[in-house]
């Protein structure tokens, strides 16, 4: 992409930093994505595979100086479910995805390492009656921190199916049944990583009602 918009960043003598936008050339990017799933009868179960890739380069401007920043991106991940879904709907997989971000003038080159695993599980023994369960585990991890940080989570549900053709059900929900769940977020920019951390509503239940409208 020609004439992209980017940053101009500049530090003056009073570490005051003042950014504003330039048009910056020669922005490029590739992005690839393949998927593949296929059952496994004698298990009774089917796996679907995925990878894409995500490679990008930019320039941006420190202090009057070109600062050319790539980032590389792999990401793979793998399902497992069941095939025969009359009572029970089940699923296990995980994923992995690198990062790796380069700078030409900063010593912050850096590789991210995020790994993901998780299930959901329903159960529905009869057409008023459904339960549920969801659990993950995320892990995020870097060169360029000290601590790797996980964040587990767990969500469980039971639902009731009523009026003609169970068109109307409530839902009683628990959420973060855990209570670990944060805002977690790693970044790099221009010259500089960045990891963002936020609260969240934490753990909660609800009760949800919902009803189809029309045949």
């Amino acid at each position: 992409i020609k004439d992209k918009i980017g940053w101009s960043q500049t530090t003056n003598e009073q570490l005051i930093t003042l950014v504003s936008p330039v048009n910056t050339p020669d922005h490029r990017s590739v992005y690839s994505y393949i998927s593949f799933s296929t059952p496994i009868r004698a298990l009774g179960m089917k796996v679907s595979l995925t990878s894409h890739e995500n490679w990008s380069k930019g320039l941006s401007i420190i202090n009057g100086d070109n600062n050319t920043q790539s980032n590389f991106l792999h990401s793979f991940s793998v399902r497992f479910e069941n095939r025969k879904k009359e009572k029970w709907d089940a699923a296990l997989g995980g994923n992995i995805s690198i990062t790796d971000a380069r700078y030409s003038i900063s010593s912050m080159n850096t590789v991210y390492y995020n790994t993901s695993l998780f299930t959901d599980i329903r159960f529905t023994p009869s057409d008023k009656w459904s339960f549920e369960t969801k659990a993950s585990l995320v892990n995020y991890d870097s060169k360029s921190f000290d601590e790797a940080v996980s964040i587990p989570l767990l969500t469980a549900g039971i639902s009731y199916y009523f009026l003609r053709g169970e068109r109307a059900s409530l839902t009683l929900r628990g959420y973060d049944l855990l209570n670990k769940q944060i805002g977690f977020e790693r970044i790099s920019q221009t010259n500089y990583l960045m990891q963002q951390e936020w609260n969240t509503i934490g753990r909660y239940v609800m009760l949800e009602f919902h009803m189809r409208i029309g045949r």
